[in-house]
Parts: C-alpha cells; structure tokens; sequence
C-alpha cells in the first residue's frame, strides 16, 4: 500500500475476511464508505488504484448474500482525531453521535498505525535538515525579490524651471539613450585614434575597446562572412547553369513515355536471349 486510502481498505477487506457475515463497522475514512457506495463496476475500473483489493471485497459482500443497501446500513463514518470534546458532540454518517468508546477506539487505532509505519518513515534529522534549507533558499529569494524591485523602482526627483518636483521611477535595466551611446562612440574613436598614433599594437588597441564595441564587431565580421558566402554560392550557381545540356524536345510526359519504351524494350530483348538458350 503506498497510502492511507490503500491502507483503510485493505484493512477492511481483513473485518471481511475474518467475519462470516458483514460487521457492523465504522471507520474513519470517508473513502471506504463512497467506494461502497460506488459499487463493484466504478470501484474495480483501470484506472482505480484499489481494483483488486474493492474486486475481493466486492466478492466477500457476494459470498455473504449483502447488497449494497444492506452493506451501507452496517457501514457508517466517523470523523477522526478530534479531542475529547468531540465526544457526544461530533456526528457520524448515520448522524448518530460518537460515543466514548468509538472515541477511544480511534485513538488506539491511529497509535498503532503511527507505530507500524515508524520503521518506514524519514528520520527526523533529515526532515529538519530539509525544512532548514527549504527556509534559507526562501529567505535567499526573498532578499533577490527585494533588491530586484529596489532595482526597478528607483525613485528620482527633478525640479523644473517653474519649481515643481517631479519623480520618476529608474530601471536598472533602462537602455542607454542615443547621445549617451553616440558620445560613448566618440570616446572610444578618439582612444582607438591615440593609440594608433602613439605606435599601440592593434591588439592593445582592441583590448582598450569596450566590450561592446568588440561585441558588436564580432557580429558585423559574422554578418560579412555570411554575406560572402551567400554571393560565392550565387556566382556559382550562375557559372554552373551555363553547363547543363538542354533537354530533348516534347515535354516531359512524352521523354519519361519514350524511357519506359525502352526499357521495356530491353528487358524483353534479355527475357528473348535467356528463353531461347
């Protein structure tokens, strides 16, 4: 059984397997009572997790001579792990009250299955060392969140010519306006010119570059390899189509009619030559 409603019926299916007739029983899981109410057909499908265990149990309730109508008058629900209060408060399925000893009963029950699945259940070192690093990847993001949206919402006051204060908001990641790119370029021709003149290698002269500027040649270099190649294959293409020999005349119906004539031709030329040696 990989869960409880696994477990809930198989435990019902045991009360069914050591009892002649059908138990006067309540459980506190709700879905053993639908699954009854369901029937054998919606309970034992494909698709249904429990289908051989509802089919034995369905086949017990045969065996036995209990519908369903007979089997739900036996078969209530009761709600689970609710404290002392609860007794001759809470309601059951067949809105009867819990009792003391329903109450009780509930209570040993859940300690037992608590202590069967123990041996099977993660170590609690493991469970807070999980919860520890849940926690501080939390708190990581929250830190991020905030210095993002400190980043993206920064707030600058301008006063105009008439004295009004005006704000507006900064991103971090605004795209830098054209003068300031056109002036960036200046600075970088101007550098580049220097240290040309003073007898700088190129290769200085690229690493005094701005990345970029040697971004952006790294690209046009791309785009011009690529339109190189694009007239070579051109050029070719027309030096090549003076080369091909032009076709026989008819058009293509009667060429391709005229191959098949001659293979068939040839092939009964051979079959001749194979049957008359």
């Amino acid at each position: 059984m990989l869960d409880a409603a696994g477990a809930e019926a198989y435990a019902f299916l045991v009360i069914l397997r050591l009892t002649p007739f059908f138990p006067d029983t309540t459980t506190d899981c709700l879905n053993v009572v639908d699954s009854v109410k369901k029937g054998k057909a919606a309970t034992t499908m494909a698709r249904s997790p429990q289908a051989r265990i509802w089919m034995e149990v369905f086949g017990i309730m045969q065996d036995m001579g209990a519908s369903i109508e007979d089997a739900l008058q036996q078969l209530r629900w009761m709600p689970a792990h609710g404290p002392k209060s609860s007794i001759g408060v809470a309601l059951k399925s067949d809105l009867r009250l819990v009792s003391a000893l329903e109450w009780r009963a509930n209570r040993l029950v859940d300690s037992l299955a608590k202590s069967a699945a123990d041996p099977r259940r993660c170590p609690l070192r493991h469970v807070r060392t999980v919860s520890t690093a849940a926690a501080a990847v939390t708190f990581s993001l929250c830190r991020l969140a905030t210095v993002t949206h400190a980043a993206n919402h920064y707030q600058v006051a301008t006063v105009l010519v008439d004295g009004t204060m005006v704000y507006a908001s900064k991103r971090d990641s605004a795209a830098t306006k054209s003068s300031a790119r056109r002036l960036q370029d200046k600075r970088t021709r101007a550098s580049d010119e220097t240290a040309a003149t003073t007898g700088a290698s190129s290769s200085r002269v690229n690493l005094a570059r701005p990345a970029s500027t040697r971004a952006a040649a790294r690209k046009q270099a791309l785009l011009d390899k690529e339109c190189a190649e694009e007239l070579q294959f051109w050029e070719y293409w027309r030096s090549s189509r003076s080369a091909l020999k032009p076709a026989p005349p008819g058009d293509a119906d009667r060429r391709l009619g005229a191959d098949k004539d001659r293979l068939a031709a040839k092939f009964a030329a051979r079959r001749a030559d194979f049957l008359g040696d």
